[in-house]
């Protein structure tokens, strides 16, 4: 459940076309005037974070039909559940067609403004967390401030460096409940503020992975350099320091977890609606990231173990470690595909937790 990458011409035409807005094409009608008409109109895909929190609603689209028949400019002007399923609602515009309006023989652009309701089948509510029945009024909107919350942390987490995330982020962290839902908001704000805090100590690596050195050292760049004694102590030490960091979390998540089900009133279901929706259920994954951090540490200690062993020699070439003996390549072989194995495990846990909040999107 833890938060686990052109051309200037190109790139140049893309910027002018993005700012110029969509082109005006003159084009004919086969009449004088028309209004504009619907020829292609799907139906926008079923959010994920709706699903999950059995969800439904509506939403007012406002946009302009162009002269060639295509949708621009969307937005939502109203929403039942707003954040909810707003980026889905414009999604699907863009693959929207029309009969244009035409004007003395010509086309021409035109507004247009459409409600979309979402409302689920019988067998979508089967995907449903048990209790959302229970959501409503303040509730729900606890959730879409959450899943912003969310959003932005996944959106940060792949692109660290730029900084217009960080607006996003800091107003995302302003609280805005009272009472036991205010409760709830600051559980999962102090979640968030301990996940960024790990994964600035693990260089923003966006699988939590701690463990830049250990991948260089397996796969090795074409300027990496040989690892001396001194990196390998260090590689040692950060591995070590991230697991006991990953067994501290789970031991103030559980406990943390526990204190907040002991002071508010809500009902035991909707509390979980509202923490299992977004980080899954405390106690299991504390489990499963423990364990993997165990996973990590122990093939770290059999790497090192066989890289210091001095009956073990081996040399740095340019398609990487290379040991003299084929017995101590083999073994070398078997944990460089075990982490394999380990990232992308972690990568797809970290896409599968993300994808629950590409929803609410800002």
């Amino acid at each position: 459940m833890f938060l686990k990458i052109v051309a200037v011409l190109s790139w140049l035409g893309w910027s002018l076309a993005s700012h110029a807005g969509p082109m005006t094409s003159f084009v004919a009608c086969s009449e004088a005037d028309r209004d504009h008409t619907p020829i292609s109109r799907e139906q926008p895909a079923w959010p994920h974070a709706a699903m999950l929190l059995c969800l439904e609603g509506s939403v007012v689209l406002e946009f302009t039909v162009g002269s060639d028949g295509r949708v621009h400019d969307a937005s939502v002007i109203e929403a039942t559940h707003p954040g909810i399923f707003d980026r889905a609602a414009i999604a699907a515009t863009q693959t929207w067609s029309y009969q244009p309006r035409c004007e003395s023989g010509m086309a021409v652009e035109a507004r247009q403004r459409t409600a979309l309701d979402f409302r689920m089948k019988a067998r979508e509510r089967a995907h449903c967390l048990p209790g959302a029945r229970l959501l409503e009024g303040e509730a729900i909107e606890l959730v879409a401030a959450l899943g912003i919350l969310y959003s932005v942390l996944g959106e940060w987490q792949y692109r660290p460096q730029e900084s217009d995330w960080r607006v996003m982020f800091e107003s995302a962290m302003v609280p805005s409940f009272g009472g036991d839902l205010g409760q709830v908001e600051r559980f999962h704000h102090e979640f968030v503020d301990r996940l960024v805090d790990m994964a600035r100590y693990s260089s923003l690596d966006k699988h939590y992975l701690p463990m830049p050195l250990l991948g260089q050292l397996i796969n090795p760049g074409p300027s990496t350099a040989a690892p001396d004694e001194a990196t390998l102590s260090e590689l040692r030490r950060n591995v070590w320091e991230w697991t006991e960091q990953v067994y501290a979390f789970g031991d103030w998540l559980t406990e943390r977890y526990a204190a907040l089900r002991s002071a508010v009133s809500l009902d035991p279901d909707l509390l979980d609606v509202l923490v299992h929706g977004f980080i899954g259920d405390p106690t299991r994954g504390v489990s499963a990231q423990s364990a993997f951090a165990a996973e990590i540490l122990e093939l770290t200690e059999s790497l090192l173990g066989l890289l210091e062993d001095p009956t073990s020699p081996w040399q740095l070439q340019p398609e990487g470690i290379r040991f003299d003996h084929d017995s101590d390549q083999a073994q070398f072989m078997q944990l460089a595909n075990h982490f394999a194995k380990l990232e992308y495990r972690a990568g797809n846990s970290h896409q599968q937790f993300w994808s629950r909040f590409v929803d609410y999107r800002p």
